[in-house]
């Protein structure tokens, strides 16, 4: 079984715990010297993401391939909207929802439900977010809602604990389980430090989700849980989140779901029994690279 990564960068733990299902990874890269190159199998020369001409480059490449995984943001909306068969993301209206978070605002926004998730800005602090801004970048706050701002969103400011949930959806956008895990030390967007927790607290506000938006394969949902222990959704990555290794490795084992949804077709929603571990940990740590440029 052969796996094209797009954009993988940095996330040789992901490919490591791939591998180790006895499959070839490749990786589609702008960068041939990225991280990445330590541990695939092959480093295929990419596109920018601005070239018209990467649409064809992957429709051709993705021939070759039992799936397809982007791993950005920008890399989920050009593969969903290719539409192959062998790819893990959602629909492209799908992707694009999450992606913008202009259109994400007025989805929650206009939902009798989803509505009291959303952190509405007052005229206290706010925080405003680029429309197709990605990890912290860009992001800055206010202490009074400027009203409408080009290029940006508005939300209010909330304090409190920070959460990813990283979720599972077979290819008929069942919610096959999601794992809760508290975000304790992030740095520029990407987090340095989480743990598993229980999920109950999530359980509603993630099926009320699923109830909405018809998810595929993986996808990680942003929340934060403000000092009243009110929960409140902050965006949600359709893709693998940056700490997904830490879901796979407390034994919600994505790949291996995956290969049965999405390459075997073999994934009875039936049969599934959750195994994950509360309190779990990871610490991420850095390696340095280098190389003869």
């Amino acid at each position: 079984m052969k796996f094209l990564l797009v954009g993988a960068g940095r996330r040789n733990q992901l490919v490591k715990l791939i591998k180790q299902k006895n499959i070839a990874v490749h990786s589609y890269e702008l960068d041939k010297n990225c991280p990445i190159k330590l541990i695939a199998d092959e480093i295929i020369q990419g596109k920018s993401w601005n070239d018209k001409s990467i649409f064809f480059d992957l429709m051709q490449l993705s021939k070759n391939y039992d799936l397809v995984i982007p791993l950005m943001d920008k890399a989920v909306e050009i593969v969903s909207e290719l539409n192959i068969n062998n790819s893990s993301t959602s629909s492209f209206e799908t992707s694009s929802l999450c992606l913008r978070k202009d259109l994400f605002e007025k989805y929650f926004c206009n939902d009798e439900e989803l509505k009291y998730i959303y952190p509405v800005p007052d005229s206290k602090s706010v925080v405003l977010k680029p429309i197709l801004g990605q990890g912290s970048k860009g992001i800055y706050y206010k202490n009074s809602n400027p009203g409408n701002v080009d290029g940006y969103i508005v939300q209010k400011k909330i304090t409190g604990k920070e959460y990813s949930v990283d979720c599972f959806y077979d290819v008929n956008s069942n919610l096959v389980d999601f794992v809760p895990r508290e975000r304790i030390r992030v740095s520029s967007g990407e987090v340095m430090e989480s743990i598993t927790v229980n999920k109950s607290k999530f359980e509603s506000i993630i099926n009320l989700i699923s109830k909405k938006i018809n998810f595929k394969g993986p996808i990680c949902m942003q929340f934060i849980e403000d000092n009243n222990g009110k929960i409140w959704i902050m965006e949600i990555n359709a893709r693998l989140g940056g700490g997904s290794t830490l879901s796979i490795s407390s034994g919600l084992d994505l790949i291996q779901l995956l290969i049965e949804s999405f390459c075997l077709k073999t994934f009875d929603i039936t049969r599934y029994q959750s195994t994950w571990k509360e309190n779990y940990k990871f610490i991420r740590y850095t390696l340095d690279y280098c190389y003869e440029a």
